[in-house]
């Protein structure tokens, strides 16, 4: 059993009304204690602190820097509170208990957000190591009774005719237990990975906030200066036409932004315009380098720069728009993948495309995708079949993972689909070290695993091996050093008689 966790306290430094207005918010429900410099924080670090959040303010006058506190309280969470006018501080992504750094101007109610996530953040770490030794317990008990061991024949008849697991009085938690514990290794990333998307929906929204009190602001201005009927309509007519890059997946590229700005300030230049090459810049950014003429005419009656500003603040609204939803879209698809591999097991296949369960092993493993390491996917024509499409996401979790801890230096993974009259194929190639001969006829043994301590089950590819025998298919193994290939053949004619 997963044990009860503990009382969680966070440490607050600073002394900003910023800080004080986020000492407020949180305390509604999350033990607090809070310091206003560093010194007088020292005497709290004695009790069971669970995250620490630090302004610029404290760190200057501690004469500490945020790349200096990591390393010395390694087992605290960190938030960092920074000021833009302060010079860079080294690259804190290393530091894996460096929760998120927030630049200025930074919103107390969006760090009491992301207070509380750390601190599931944090449950989730704990839970991730509760499970890793309640698995190794289980694993010494089979071991210790070899009659508990699972079953080498998985595959049984049930009394309704279905294929599936056959365990020999062994509990089924050991099966459960390895993939619990593989959705809690990668959920503990995929928490730290989610700060991205919401980080962007944090500062769009304050973004949206800012631009659209502007914007008000400027129609106000056009309208002492005797905004006309048709002039209204003739600017909604071009602010209609930037909505409709919404429509637009991504935000148009720096070069093509060039072009069309070259294009403008030709345009520009003609009339001897001052500033014509930031003119053709705004303009060309907000998309409306057609419309070029007519904000100019616009500007005959109404001046240049109200009426430029008024269509750059509505242009900064809409791109905000575009960053929530461009993140939301990057939200639903891991949570997708989190709920399609957690989904319990299925007692009948179904008819699904074997690409989406690829889909959802490759976001789940994303975050723990090297910089330096490339995937390939190249699907082929490969129609659905049935199958247990969140057991397969597990058989390609396990294979992909095993190509990334193979891998160092620069790497390539390529995954590739293809389709026979008699099976669908799955094959995954890295260029890593490979596996050495006189292990590969091993590999796919239960408790068998290279892994240091702590970090291998020995259940992967074994747990892998059962899953396609249940889809009927094989698996197999070709390696050598700078290549391996794991290739999956699943039956095209599973039943679910």
């Amino acid at each position: 059993m997963v044990r009860e966790q503990q009382r969680d306290n966070v440490l607050i430094i600073g002394q900003t009304p910023k800080v004080m207005q986020l000492v407020n918010i949180v305390k509604q429900d999350i033990a607090v204690f809070h310091v206003p410099i560093w010194e007088r924080a020292k005497d709290l670090l004695s009790q069971q602190i669970t995250l620490i959040v630090a302004d610029q303010y404290a760190l200057d006058s501690a004469g500490k820097t945020p790349s200096e506190l990591p390393e010395a309280f390694s087992q605290v969470l960190w938030i960092f509170l920074l000021e833009t006018h302060k010079k860079p501080v080294p690259d804190l992504a290393a530091y894996q208990n460096v929760y998120h750094v927030a630049n200025f101007p930074w919103n107390p109610e969006d760090i009491a957000n992301l207070m509380r996530r750390a601190l599931e953040y944090h449950h989730l770490r704990i839970t991730q190591q509760q499970l890793q030794d309640e698995l190794t317990q289980l694993k010494a008990h089979a071991l210790s009774d070899p009659t508990h061991l699972i079953s080498d024949q998985p595959l049984a008849e049930t009394q309704q005719g279905a294929m599936s697991y056959e365990f020999q009085k062994t509990p089924e938690n050991i099966v459960s237990s390895e993939k619990i514990m593989t959705l809690g290794t990668m959920i503990a990333g995929i928490v730290h990975e989610i700060n991205t998307p919401s980080g962007a929906i944090n500062a769009a929204i304050v973004n949206m906030s800012h631009h659209l009190m502007l914007l008000m602001e400027g129609l106000h201005e056009l309208d002492r200066q005797g905004l006309t009927g048709e002039d209204a309509r003739h600017i909604m007519q071009l602010v209609a036409k930037m909505l409709d890059r919404l429509n637009v997946p991504q935000r148009v590229s720096p070069g093509e932004v060039r072009i069309e700005q070259r294009k403008i300030s030709e345009i520009l230049q003609q009339r001897d315009m001052e500033d014509s090459r930031k003119i053709a810049k705004d303009i060309a950014r907000m998309g409306l380098g057609e419309n070029t003429e007519d904000i100019l005419a616009l500007a005959q009656t109404y001046t240049l720069e109200g009426v430029l500003q008024f269509f750059i603040n509505c242009s900064r609204v809409i791109n905000s728009a575009r960053d929530i939803q461009l993140s939301i879209d990057v939200l639903t698809r891991i949570i997708q993948a989190v709920k399609s591999y957690s989904y319990p097991e299925q007692e009948q296949p179904e008819l699904a495309d074997i690409h989406e369960s690829i889909a959802t092993a490759l976001v789940l493993l994303n975050n723990k995708l090297k910089h330096h390491i490339r995937v390939e996917y190249q699907p082929g024509d490969v129609p659905p079949v049935r199958c247990y499409p969140s057991e397969l996401s597990h058989v390609w979790i396990n294979i992909i993972h095993n190509a990334i801890q193979a891998i160092e230096g620069e790497g390539l993974i390529l995954i590739e689909t293809f389709a026979t009259p008699e099976y669908v194929g799955i094959k995954i190639t890295d260029n890593g070290q490979g596996i050495p001969p006189d292990i590969q006829s091993k590999i796919f043994e239960i408790n068998f695993t290279t892994k240091p301590r702590g970090e291998g089950t020995g259940l992967g590819l074994y747990i892998a091996r059962q899953i396609v025998k249940k889809h009927q298919g094989t698996i197999t193994v070709a390696s050598r050093p700078g290549q391996t290939i794991f290739e999956v053949h699943l039956s095209r004619n599973l039943s679910s008689d």
